[in-house]
Order: C-alpha cells, then structure tokens, then sequence
C-alpha cells in the first residue's frame, strides 16, 4: 500500500483511538522496513465473534457507524485518504478492476448477465448522487467486529478506510453488514434486516436521509450487493444465503432501501 496511505490511516486511527472509539491504537507510524513499510498497533482480542443477524448487534453496528462519520468529520480532506469503490470504476464499464486477481469476470461472463443487468441499473442510479462527503471503514461487516453484553468491543481491518458520500457508505454497509465466514450463518441480511440498518443508522445519526439521499443508498445496495454475487459467481461459491441468493431474491428491491 501507498506510503501516503498509510500514514492517513495512522493518523486517523490514532484519533479515533484516543477518542475512545473502539479501533486499536497504533503504536508505530508507517516506518520502512524491507521493500516496503510496517506499522505496530496493540493487540486487542476482548470480546467474541457476533452474528449480526441479531437485532442488537445490528443496531450496536449502525451506531457505531455514525459515530465513526462523526469522529472522521475532520479527516475527509486528509492527504492520501483513497476514495470509495464507485469512485474508482472508469466511465462506460459497469465493473471496477476486481480487488483480488481471483476473480475473472471476464473469463466467467457466462450466466451472470442478469447480475450486471442489476449493476448497471444501480450505475445509472449513482451517476446522479446525492448526500455529503464523509470518513468511513468501508467493509463494514462483522467479520470484522467483537462484541461483549452486546457492546462492540474492537473493530478491525482499517486499511479499509475511504472517502464517499454518506448514503453510499450506509447503502453498501447495509447489504453487508452481516458477512462473516466465523459462524454458521446465514451470510447476506434480508431486506428487512438491511432497511432496519439503515433506520438504526438514521436514528443515531440525528436525521433522517432526505428521499434522493435513499435513493443513492439503496443504488449503492444494489451495486455492492451485486459486485460481491459477481465474485461469488466467479468461483462458483454455493454457499447458502451468500450474495447470488440475496440478490436474486431481493435485488431489485434494495433500489427502495
């Protein structure tokens, strides 16, 4: 990762840190190390693994959502910070390069032509945003997460940090919120669990998104839902309750997230 990068997230984990968010404190700035660049944070391992599907930890991970905007207020302009998935998808194509050399969604183009359908719907969406530019984890899923009496405890994976409009953040945390390979669960939430998210995430927040504000969201929805069905599609993942099941079941119906 960029040097640049990495001194950004150091930095605003080191804040959220020491506002009490619960993200591990750094204890060493990017410093060289071989070919590239280490950092040392602490080791915190309180808590145990959650299943999100689970009305109170749901909520607890929409709250701590919107604490962290509000924490990452200060930071959206900070130098080096990358901006979110649907900023980084060049005009015309409905697919960014994948995150991982894994996935070939050309070679596996076959059969997954109503999941671009599906895409390119909430593309077209998302060429018109609305809602205001902020600070967020943007794998915002349990997997991720630690929980003790029900309070989040340690989140981690903070080189996912980026910059995007808000209603995107919620809508592509709301599809996935639940996703984690820890437990023998279902993996993709419902669309009643994920409009819930959203409503949790309104509530702590202070206000309620405006209606072209939802309608980002829900595009947002739409497309992180599908890219995560285009990569199980590349593998052939069977799983039940993954991204191909949750999107051929409600897909079209997150655009009213």
């Amino acid at each position: 990762m960029p040097l640049e990068f990495l001194c950004a997230v150091h930095a605003v984990q080191s804040h959220l840190a020491a506002a009490g968010f619960p993200a591990p404190r750094p204890l060493l700035a990017p410093s060289p190390l071989g070919l590239g660049h280490a950092t040392v944070e602490e080791f915190r391992v309180e808590g145990a693994w959650a299943d999100a599907h689970d009305p109170s930890v749901r909520c607890a991970m929409a709250e701590t959502l919107a604490q962290l905007v509000q924490l990452g207020r200060g930071f959206v302009d900070l130098k080096g910070l990358r901006p979110g998935l649907l900023s980084r998808i060049p005009d015309g194509q409905i697919w960014p390069e994948p995150h991982s050399a894994i996935f070939d969604f050309e070679a596996s183009a076959a059969g997954a032509e109503w999941i671009d359908k599906l895409a390119a719907q909430a593309r077209e969406v998302l060429r018109r945003p609305a809602g205001e530019r902020v600070l967020a984890h943007v794998d915002w899923s349990v997997k991720h997460f630690r929980f003790e009496k029900g309070a989040v405890t340690v989140v981690y994976d903070w080189d996912s940090l980026a910059v995007g409009l808000e209603p995107v953040i919620v809508g592509e945390a709301a599809r996935g919120f639940t996703f984690t390979w820890n437990l023998p669960v279902r993996l993709a939430p419902s669309l009643e669990e994920s409009r819930a998210f959203v409503a949790e995430y309104e509530i702590a927040r202070g206000a309620a998104f405006t209606p072209a504000e939802r309608t980002t969201a829900g595009a947002a929805a739409v497309y992180g839902l599908a890219y995560t069905a285009r990569c199980e599609h590349c593998l052939g993942n069977v799983a039940a309750g993954n991204a191909l099941d949750a999107l051929a079941a409600h897909g079209s119906q997150l655009f009213a997230l």
